[in-house]
């Protein structure tokens, strides 16, 4: 690729989620009510030159790629009977990606910096807000990987009766790598001949979070039972290097910067003669899941019940395929027998809806993804959020 101006190579993603989901049950005698909300989004978006690629830009070259993720998720269950009445609430997210920039071993990039205007970028810089400093005026190379992920989720539950059970989960499990590189081997600048003077070289890797967790549970009778547990967990790993030697002008930046902002709020009512409620927050940054806590001088895990059960488990338990494609294989249009044609085409669709997700579905369950060991993992590039120059790279600048 020969040009007298910029050369650009971009990938965008953008997904926006937005599931609300609701059950209401009542009954003489015995109700129970449940609702499921779970996303499982596993994607790559990259951008890059490959190896054996010629690259000469008289002005910029800019490589970028981007992924944005917007999800909003509720869900809700209340049941009442005269005798016992139970609600569940379960909302679940699993979000793995990959957004990945680089210039790949054995490309040949020049990029002179020659031209009136320039192009933005991140400059590595994050003020107390949370908004990322970008550079408007950049000449040369740009290698840029940016992703986000914004995530309100809220599960609900009520339950009532002479005995009454409510219990409400919310899981968010991310695992966002976003990295910019220059591969060793790539030759960057090698000739550097007509280069203008503010030409630089800026290899920048951002990643922004807000996520959101809400879960309330309502019991009420003789005797109540409720508990709502938000559990989150973020392995999200920026990285920005450079491993091959580079020449620039002016000058060559290595930015990496990642914003997390987290707000988590739990809430259960129990009403009734003799009532029990629970509310637990548990979160993880970076490394593994742990819910053990010490109180006046007792110790426990709030991720596990009298029985050894676990919360993961127990939203596998509930999300399991086989539940939600049982819900409806046995629906009657009350207006109609059991052979009426929109009988059959409801479990049709069912069977079919069931079929597909049964196939799609790649990734482990929730009690596998909170039970990880990240940090017995071997890695190639460091954990959490990093810039460097790879060792033994000569940068001339």
């Amino acid at each position: 690729v020969d040009a007298s101006d910029d050369v650009v190579v971009v990938a965008r993603a953008n997904e926006v989620f937005l599931i609300v989901s609701g059950a209401i049950a009542g009954a003489g005698q015995v109700a129970g009510a449940g609702t499921i909300t779970a996303i499982v989004m596993v994607n790559e978006t990259h951008a890059y030159i490959d190896q054996n690629a010629v690259v000469d830009a008289g002005a910029t070259v800019l490589v970028a790629a981007s992924d944005e993720t917007e999800v909003d998720s509720f869900t809700g269950a209340i049941s009442g009977a005269l005798y016992f009445g139970a609600g569940a609430g379960i909302g679940v997210i699993v979000l793995d990606k990959d957004t990945y920039a680089w210039i790949a071993a054995g490309a040949d990039v020049t990029a002179l910096g020659n031209s009136p205007g320039g192009l933005i970028s991140y400059n590595g810089e994050l003020d107390s807000s949370g908004k990322f400093g970008k550079n408007n005026d950049i000449h040369g190379l740009i290698v840029e990987a940016y992703s986000s992920e914004d995530v309100w989720t809220m599960a609900i539950a009520g339950g009532g009766g002479a005995v009454g059970l409510a219990g409400a989960v919310t899981v968010t499990v991310l695992d966002s790598d976003t990295v910019a590189y220059i591969d060793g081997g790539a030759d960057v600048n090698l000739d550097n001949t007509g280069a203008g003077d503010k030409q630089d070289i800026y290899v920048s890797a951002v990643n922004d979070v807000d996520l959101e967790g809400r879960a309330g549970g309502l019991s009420f009778g003789a005797g109540g039972l409720a508990g709502a547990i938000d559990i989150g967990i973020i392995r999200n790993d920026t990285t920005a290097y450079i491993a091959s030697p580079v020449k620039a002008k002016r000058d060559v930046h290595v930015n990496a910067a990642a914003n997390r902002e987290i707000d988590s709020f739990t809430l259960s009512i129990g009403l009734g003669g003799l009532s029990i409620a629970g509310a637990v927050n548990v979160y993880s940054i970076g490394g593994n899941l742990e819910g053990t806590y010490s109180s006046e001088g007792k110790s426990g895990d709030a991720l596990k019940g009298s029985d050894n059960s676990t919360a993961g488990g127990g939203a596998d338990s509930q999300t399991a395929l086989v539940k939600k494609s049982t819900m409806l294989k046995d629906h009657n249009d009350p207006s109609h027998n059991s052979g009426s044609q929109n009988t059959s085409e409801i479990r049709t669709r069912v069977a079919a809806a069931d079929a597909t997700v049964s196939t799609s579905t790649t990734v482990n369950s929730v009690e596998t993804s909170l039970a990880k060991d990240v940090e017995a993992e071997a890695r190639t590039l460091p954990r959490g959020t990093s810039a460097f120059i790879a060792d033994n790279i000569t940068v001339d600048a």
